[in-house]
């Protein structure tokens, strides 16, 4: 695994516990997301995630 695959798999992981653990929510009083939440924030991402490694396969700097 690559340093820069390393770092979005974190990030994302820490996100999500970040938004969805209850000592966080206690902390900085806010609500963990719902399904429809998710889905909101994933219809953006599934595409762009799909176009960029497209993008990547065509400029491979390897």
């Amino acid at each position: 695994m690559r340093a820069i695959d390393a770092g979005i798999l974190g990030a994302i992981v820490l996100q999500i516990l970040f938004s969805q653990w209850e000592v966080m929510n206690t902390l900085f009083r806010t609500a963990p997301l719902n399904w429809n939440q998710w889905l909101i924030c994933l219809i953006p991402v599934i595409p762009m995630a799909v176009l960029a490694t497209f993008v990547n396969r065509l400029d491979a700097i390897d």
